[in-house]
């Protein structure tokens, strides 16, 4: 499969889907020739997926830098680290840093490339559905810092976007559930049509249709990069990227056992799809629709384990809190989103209380 898409930026750079890992580098040298690449990789994905690195020469495989994915790479130490190993490969401005991983991989080694320097360029592969459909693109990088998710970060274009489907082939199903829950997103707050679609074809995704999973991922990536495009910056409108996380990132870091990032987003989107109907924004039914399809591509509907009252006080550090006011997304239904809503803390808990059951 074959797939481009071109984000314009000033820069532009290309978003480029790809069946295999052979074809992903060779559009990246096409696109970016005589480059010294700095390949930072996910040994997950080497492990896996050992055709990763075909394509590249004998002399960039053995100076790859290997290093685990998962938020718990998003750190500063982590970061100290990855710029010691760039000092001794000798990365300088005018070197080519790719992320090959998901997307707590492409936040780290994006914020390294963000300050490494005061910036070099960067280019994600990326190998997860939810780093094909939603982190890759647009330029936000970072990582945590005192219990708070990316709140050290930056806005770092890259020079390009590239993926490998067939490296979804190696992703559990729940992973690929979690990814999904991002391309809901993208459906539910500009892409109708998109939303249907996964309605229809709901059941083909997770056994992993290729032609299927590449049209579906393209479709969420034009949504963000029309967004991206549009608010590069997020000072307005790319705001409805964040539907679903304000609550999503709170269960993310609250909810024990761990909930990977999807599936606190789509609990997220549960939620604010109920405020959302509550004030009378949404048309009634909505949120049961959108509830059947989560349930539908394996993505959780409730969280019996949910402690509301600590999963509140985490919401009040999200970065879209200001003055003790806290902004979300909400929607006036499948296909539309609007930013700005002040909430009502009651809201809120009532909200996170629903979410129980």
């Amino acid at each position: 499969m074959t797939a481009d898409t071109i984000v314009h930026l000033d820069p532009p750079y290309p978003v480029r889907l790809r069946s295999t890992f052979p074809e992903v580098w060779d559009a990246l040298r096409e696109d970016h020739p005589d480059r010294r690449l700095f390949v930072v990789a996910d040994r997950k994905v080497l492990h896996h997926q050992p055709q990763a690195l075909v394509g590249l020469t004998v002399a960039e495989r053995k100076a790859v830098v290997e290093i685990d994915g998962g938020e718990r790479i998003k750190n500063l130490r982590h970061l100290d680290a990855l710029v010691g190993r760039a000092l001794q490969a000798r990365v300088d401005r005018r070197s080519l840093v790719v992320a090959l991983g998901g997307g707590t991989v492409g936040d780290l080694v994006g914020y390294f490339a963000a300050s490494y320097m005061r910036g070099v360029d960067w280019c994600p592969v990326a190998t997860t559905v939810i780093s094909l459909a939603d982190s890759a693109v647009g330029g936000k990088t970072g990582v945590n810092g005192h219990g708070l998710k990316n709140l050290i970060g930056a806005f770092h274009q890259p020079v390009g976007v590239y993926g490998a489907l067939e490296a979804l082939d190696t992703l559990g199903r729940r992973h690929r559930s979690g990814g999904l829950a991002e391309v809901v997103k993208c459906a539910v707050i500009a892409d109708a049509e998109l939303f249907e679609m996964l309605e229809e074809r709901a059941e083909l995704l997770l056994p992993g249709a290729g032609e299927l999973w590449g049209e579906v991922l393209m479709r969420a990536v034009k949504v963000k990069r029309d967004v991206v495009q549009e608010d590069p910056l997020e000072q307005g409108r790319r705001e409805i990227l964040n539907f679903g996380h304000t609550l999503g990132h709170a269960l993310e870091a609250t909810v024990r056992p761990r909930l990977h990032h999807g599936e606190a987003v789509a609990l997220g989107m549960i939620g604010a799809l109920r405020i959302s109907q509550q004030r009378g924004l949404a048309p009634a039914g909505t949120t049961t629709r959108v509830v059947d399809l989560l349930g539908r591509l394996g993505l959780p509907r409730a969280i019996p384990s949910l402690d509301p009252e600590t999963a509140l006080v985490t919401v009040g550090y999200d970065k879209k809190v200001w003055d003790r006011k806290v902004r979300m997304v909400l929607t006036e239904g499948i296909g539309s989103a609007t930013v700005g809503h002040t909430i009502e803390w009651s809201e809120l808990s009532q909200a996170l209380q629903s979410l129980r059951s």
